[in-house]
């Protein structure tokens, strides 16, 4: 066999052996899934006015990172040279990814540097975050569409955009045939929906709120009287005076309520501010009752007494609410000595500061009679 015909001998089988589907290289695997730790691309959306958000950050870069890779041609080569892939992602121009050529059937990751670009994808960043805005409103009407744009949040879309890496596994030299397959991954994204500045600057002002001011009301209030229980001879000048403690400034009505139903008229007592004060001193004279009339017996068997009752104050703050002092006992025995000993005398009340006017008493009731207030 002379060299041209050699050459022609070879040339067809080489023909054959390429034709052969034994000998095309072929893709036996190809696995892409995010795995335990990816990273999903994050885009910037920002407000140009404080108004809502209406611009994406292109100039930002993004990274993406999938845990799971696994790619194998069937005749990988001495040097792996028979490796090829191709890598895009739906809404982003990919600037650099990893694996390609000879790394990839050493890789078990997949790694990617993305710029958004909007083209092809369905996403709207811009619109998730005003919809997301807008959802938050309705669910916390107390808020303030402002207060949430100042804020700002992040949000993830599921299965935002689909990757396609296409694995490609060459022909041997001169011989097989070249093999391709494509991988489609949906890949979420998240959306960072950035805080505006401008949007602080509107948010207004909380309302006043109203200064709480405690109305003044009655601490305590008490009745003095010098002989709360007297034995001795008649008539008898009663002495009493009532101590009011207020919690603060304010004007407080009076008046002093006594068992036989007679009471004074209402009296005003102005309080400076929280403290003490006492009422104008009351005068009233008990006088003997005629033998016909005396039939009030004591506690004791046999005991009798011309006056048997008690003094109670009154008094109302300046809200209107009613307070009373505790019943001041008085007792009063007009026996016929010409003099005698008080059975008990009520303590003199602490020194006030004096009062100006006079005090106007009530109507004197059946059998006893009103002194009047000494000048």
């Amino acid at each position: 066999m002379n060299p041209a015909q050699r050459l022609l001998w070879l040339g067809g089988l080489g023909a054959l052996l390429g034709a052969s589907p034994a000998m095309a290289n072929k893709v036996t695997e190809l696995d892409i899934a995010p795995g335990n730790n990816p990273v999903f691309p994050t885009l910037e959306v920002y407000s140009l006015n404080g108004e809502r958000w209406d611009k994406v950050n292109s100039n930002k870069t993004a990274q993406l990172r999938l845990d799971n890779f696994n790619a194998k041609c069937r005749w990988p080569g001495t040097t792996n040279r028979l490796y090829d892939s191709n890598f895009q992602v739906d809404g982003f121009s990919v600037i650099t990814y990893h694996p390609s050529d000879t790394f990839i059937p050493v890789s078990n990751d997949l790694t990617a540097t993305l710029r958004w670009t909007g083209s092809g994808s369905n996403l709207n960043p811009v619109r998730a975050c005003n919809d997301e805005l807008a959802r938050r409103l309705a669910n916390a009407p107390d808020k303030n569409r402002y207060e949430l744009l100042a804020q700002g949040f992040t949000i993830t879309v599921p299965a935002a955009v689909t990757a396609r890496y296409q694995l490609i596994c060459e022909k041997m030299v001169d011989i097989g045939r070249t093999d391709k397959e494509t991988e489609n991954i949906p890949l979420s994204v998240h959306v960072n929906c950035q805080g505006s500045k401008k949007a602080e600057q509107k948010i207004p002002p909380p309302p006043k709120q109203a200064k709480l001011i405690l109305l003044p009301t009655v601490k305590q209030a008490k009745v003095f009287v010098n002989h709360a229980f007297y034995r001795g001879q008649c008539p008898v000048m009663l002495r009493y005076k009532g101590l009011i403690a207020s919690t603060g400034k304010g004007k407080f009505k009076y008046q002093f309520v006594h068992s036989d139903g007679t009471k004074t008229h209402l009296q005003t007592l102005t309080f400076p501010g929280a403290g003490k004060l006492a009422t104008k001193p009351q005068i009233r004279s008990i006088y003997a009752r005629k033998p016909s009339k005396n039939l009030a017996i004591g506690p004791q068997q046999g005991v009798r007494y011309d006056f048997d009752g008690w003094i109670r104050l009154k008094v109302i703050d300046p809200q209107g609410k009613v307070h009373w002092s505790p019943k001041q006992k008085v007792r009063v025995d007009c026996s016929k000595v010409k003099t005698g000993k008080p059975l008990k005398t009520a303590p003199k009340p602490p020194p006030q500061p004096p009062h100006q006017g006079t005090v106007r008493q009530a109507p004197k009731p059946a059998g006893i009679r009103l002194a009047p207030t000494p000048q």
